[in-house]
């Protein structure tokens, strides 16, 4: 054989060689692209049947918890929380002082109040006990007498009520200091009352009858401004000691208040 035919027997069976090579390498190819394919159909199946189709729908709108929802706030530190604790208990704190304060102040005034009632209570039993309280002697009804009439002794300090010039009924009394009650011979005119108060002289008294206009009267044992015995006062019975008045116990005061009749001379000296 020449070797032009072994050449060209050469060239043929390379040609033959490689187009068997190329188609092996083609069906190979086309092979994993069938399979991968293949793979994909089957993974697309497996995830159509397992997810369900999805329709797009509007966003329901969820409320935030109002913690979150204020995010614009300034979030107090431990610091500032701590002080605003503090802050509110030392408030607590201070409104309790406060009416704990006012719980004692309102003892206080009660026992206080207690306190004056009790002690007027005293007054009226040591003064119920007085002498300056009682009728110094037995009092007469003087509608039985006649011809009455009143003397007032400054040096004795006491009134005499007199029927025809005699004693009917001897008065313990106090007349002026400094000698202030008048002298003289004067009537027991219209003017009585069961009390009066004299703000100049931050005193008065009870059952009160006038022998010269409302000035000088005939009335019981001094009172203050709210009635009151003022017993420093009433103890003075018996010796000069009024403004010009002639003070009397108080339960003669009463009795000449209702028995003595207008009209009535009195004489002063």
């Amino acid at each position: 054989m020449s070797g032009r035919h072994i050449k060209n027997r050469d060239n043929s069976a390379a040609l033959v060689k490689n187009t068997s090579v190329g188609v092996v390498g083609l069906m190979l190819v086309l092979a994993i692209g069938a399979g991968t394919m293949n793979m994909n159909n089957v993974t697309a199946e497996a995830e159509d049947a397992s997810i369900p189709m999805v329709v797009d729908k509007p966003a329901k709108a969820v409320p935030l918890p109002a913690s979150v929802a204020k995010t614009n706030a300034p979030v107090p530190n431990a610091k500032i929380i701590a002080e605003r604790e503090a802050q509110a208990k030392a408030a607590e704190e201070a409104k309790k002082q406060a009416e704990a304060a006012k719980l004692q102040e309102e003892q206080a005034r009660q026992q206080a109040e207690q306190a004056k009632l009790q002690a007027k209570l005293q007054a009226e039993q040591a003064a119920n006990n007085a002498a300056w309280m009682n009728p110094t002697g037995s009092q007469p009804n003087l509608a039985d007498y006649q011809n009455l009439s009143v003397r007032v002794s400054l040096a004795e300090q006491q009134v005499h009520v007199m029927s025809n010039g005699q004693d009917i009924y001897v008065m313990k009394a106090s007349t002026g200091v400094d000698d202030a009650t008048p002298h003289g011979r004067y009537y027991i005119n219209g003017l009585r009352g069961d009390s009066f108060y004299n703000p100049n002289e931050q005193m008065g008294a009870r059952d009160w009858v006038g022998f010269i206009g409302g000035t000088y009267l005939f009335h019981s044992v001094p009172t203050d401004a709210n009635g009151n015995w003022i017993v420093s006062e009433a103890e003075k019975l018996g010796q000069p000691a009024s403004h010009g008045c002639v003070r009397l116990t108080v339960a003669d005061a009463a009795w000449f208040r209702q028995q003595i009749p207008t009209g009535t001379p009195i004489d002063i000296g």
